[in-house]
């Protein structure tokens, strides 16, 4: 009988590990496998969306930064080629949003590209 609780905890703890690169995370991925099965704590988990890693979510923040304090300053071509890292990191970085999140970003991207078309216009007229 205790061979199978130890098994059941090591399985539980295998589960915690698949889930700690996902938005589950290993805590609630060993919690409710401990809790309900292994089985069923795996099949969560799998059906749990991968995490971003935190580094990466928010990079687009300090382009968008840098670029508003160029224009600022009236370096345009700099304010422009941040913009673009800007716009770069919206479209690519982002790929499990909820459909309110992703309404957002698509509003930030269209609002970006049409302040580097007017930065352009300014550029060269």
């Amino acid at each position: 009988m205790n061979a199978l609780y130890f098994l059941w905890l090591a399985c539980a703890l295998l589960v915690g590990f698949l889930g700690k690169d996902r938005n589950i995370g290993f805590g609630m991925s060993f919690f409710l496998a401990l809790i309900l099965s292994p089985l069923i704590g795996v099949i969560i988990v799998l059906f749990s969306d991968k995490a971003i890693d935190g580094s990466l979510r928010h990079k687009f923040k300090s382009y968008l930064e840098t670029a508003k304090r160029s224009e600022y300053k009236g370096d345009i071509k700099d304010a422009i080629e941040n913009y673009m890292n800007t716009l770069f990191h919206l479209e690519s970085g982002y790929t499990n949003l909820d459909r309110k999140n992703n309404r957002d970003r698509q509003k930030m991207i269209a609002e970006i590209k049409t302040k580097v078309e007017k930065l352009k216009e300014n550029l060269h007229g």
